[in-house]
């Protein structure tokens, strides 16, 4: 698993910040992904054992497994390696070994991912897994989780309470033709599939997928509410929903990727390059709210959809984040030292100049989205209502990317992505809309600034 050099010409900057980011550009990042994982991975074992880790050889072992996978099938390990789980437990991992407390680092957690992946490329395998002693599973990461039987009651503590031994935490896992055998633990576990719906009967609970073809362009990407890893802990997730609920988001996804492929066909290429998971988002009736993060590369978390419209919209709003996120961990765009804060037109809160960037970009794929869902429809309210949104988001994007373009704090590739953004938003300028949009845009803007500045003060702000 050798990582690669990357490097990426200013004109390939330019062209992804004026949404011209061809095929060339999306391949390039999603193979950063990829080197970008591997490399995580890499330095888990690595540092595991320079702290003497107590799975540190386990670890060793895991990784062994995973360089096997790959020289049996290397699409599998690369999609293994760019699952958002994987990235953001290796994050994870990283952060407790070089921390106070190195030993609870779950390094020994590579051995899962690598059990998935030897799963995945069809290959035979027996290696020990740590479980988790309450929680008593076997998570593999893109495939699902095998709940383990639970152990006998204990006995009374003596006094002093007996040491236990890690190893009453560690299981014996084999695979073959399929079928996944736990030991080594009280009780036993077999699982033999599919590994793609869920199993009461085996205690098995899926990565179910959503799966959606238009024409000849198909998607299926894993729907994720099992792995604890799958999304970072700031945001409230949904538990394993049921067959009725899971029915509702695998319809809403198909109908919402055809309108992406109908009317957004940029967006629905990128969708399906960069886009690896998606989770559910706990939240009450009717409030919506969508997210990404660089912690969990290609993962979208998002509340129940109320429809397919919603559904498009929030891929392509995460996307543009997923995208513009990538290259940042190719290129620092900003200087992340800086405290300094500034108003942005669709937050309640000031944000950092580089949150400030992904913002504005996110929100000209948002006015993008608006406009050619307007020239979709027939003259009315619905039509209204989309112009209003593209002026809304074409305004405050601009505004932004217009502040950013020479602002000192960013970087020289970050001051080119920004003024590609500028120059993009202004084209879009020049769109003609019906005073009646523009008004009801403009009103709304005034509304959100003057709330913001009543809660936050007069901070330093763009525009």
């Amino acid at each position: 698993m050798i990582p690669q050099v990357y490097r990426v010409p200013a004109a390939l900057v330019s062209a992804l910040a004026q949404g011209r980011g061809d095929g060339e550009m999306i391949r390039l990042l999603a193979s950063s992904q990829r080197s970008r994982q591997a490399l995580l991975v890499r330095a888990v074992v690595a540092e595991a054992s320079e702290a003497g880790h107590r799975h540190a050889a386990i670890a060793e072992a895991g990784y062994r497994l995973l360089a096997r996978a790959e020289r049996a099938d290397r699409a599998a390990v690369t999609a293994l390696l760019r699952y958002p789980a994987v990235g953001a437990w290796a994050i994870d991992a990283l952060g407790a070994l070089r921390g106070a407390a190195p030993q609870s680092a779950r390094v020994g957690r590579i051995t899962a991912v690598a059990a998935a992946a030897a799963v995945r490329a069809r290959i035979d395998f027996e290696i020990d897994v740590p479980v988790d002693g309450q929680d008593r599973a076997l998570e593999l990461p893109s495939l699902g989780r095998l709940a383990l039987p639970a152990p006998a009651p204990a006995p009374a503590p003596s006094f002093p309470p007996a040491s236990s031994s890690v190893d009453e935490t560690v299981a014996h896992v084999s695979c073959s033709a399929g079928t996944i055998d736990v030991s080594g633990l009280p009780g036993a576990a077999r699982f033999a599939g599919p590994y793609d719906r869920d199993d009461t009967a085996a205690a098995w609970l899926a990565v179910r997928r959503l799966a959606a073809r238009r024409g000849p362009h198909a998607i299926c990407l894993p729907f994720d509410d099992v792995d604890p890893y799958r999304f970072p802990s700031h945001v409230d997730l949904a538990g394993h929903l049921d067959r009725r609920e899971f029915s509702w988001w695998r319809r809403t996804f198909a109908e919402g990727w055809r309108i992406l492929v109908a009317r957004h066909p940029i967006a629905a290429r990128e969708v399906a390059a960069l886009v690896t998971a998606v989770s559910p988002i706990a939240a009450a009736p009717g409030v919506r709210r969508n997210a990404s993060s660089r912690a969990a590369p290609g993962a979208v978390a998002a509340t129940r959809p109320d429809g397919p419209l919603t559904m498009a919209l929030a891929l392509v709003h995460e996307v543009q984040h997923i995208k513009l996120g990538a290259l940042m961990d190719l290129m620092p765009m900003a200087d992340e030292a800086s405290t300094h804060l500034y108003y942005a037109p669709w937050r309640p809160d000031p944000r950092p100049l580089q949150a400030l960037l992904q913002g504005a970009y996110a929100h000209s794929g948002v006015a993008e989205f608006w406009l050619n869902e307007s020239a979709a429809l027939p003259e009315g309210a619905a039509r209204l209502d989309a112009q209003e949104q593209f002026a809304r988001w074409r305004d405050a994007s601009g505004q932004v990317a217009d502040f950013l373009a020479g602002h000192p704090g960013l970087t020289e590739y970050g001051r080119l992505f920004a003024t590609g953004l500028s120059t993009r938003l202004r084209a879009l300028g020049e769109v003609a809309l019906p005073s009646a949009a523009l008004e009801l845009s403009h009103d709304a803007a005034r509304t959100h600034r003057a709330r913001w500045e009543y809660d936050n003060g007069r901070n330093s702000a763009a525009g």
